[in-house]
């Protein structure tokens, strides 16, 4: 048998399904307020280098900068 692992490319010791939505070792900022969560991608805080948007009434801005996400 032979494996091959690339890094960055499937999880380590996960034997599961991987979800589709994502790359499977996407970095993720997670934020929660209350019962409101929301997962932000870094590729995308980082492309965007501003995301506004709510959870629920908090209104709340992410600030990425290139080059430190």
């Amino acid at each position: 048998m032979n494996i091959q692992i690339v890094r960055g490319d499937y999880p380590f010791m996960f034997s599961g399904t991987i979800e589709k939505r994502l790359p499977a070792m996407e970095r993720v900022l997670f934020v929660h307020h209350g019962t409101q969560q929301r997962l932000y991608p870094f590729a995308l805080v980082s492309e965007s280098g501003v995301i506004n948007d709510a959870l629920g009434k908090l209104k709340i801005e992410i600030f990425g900068k290139q080059g430190t996400l």
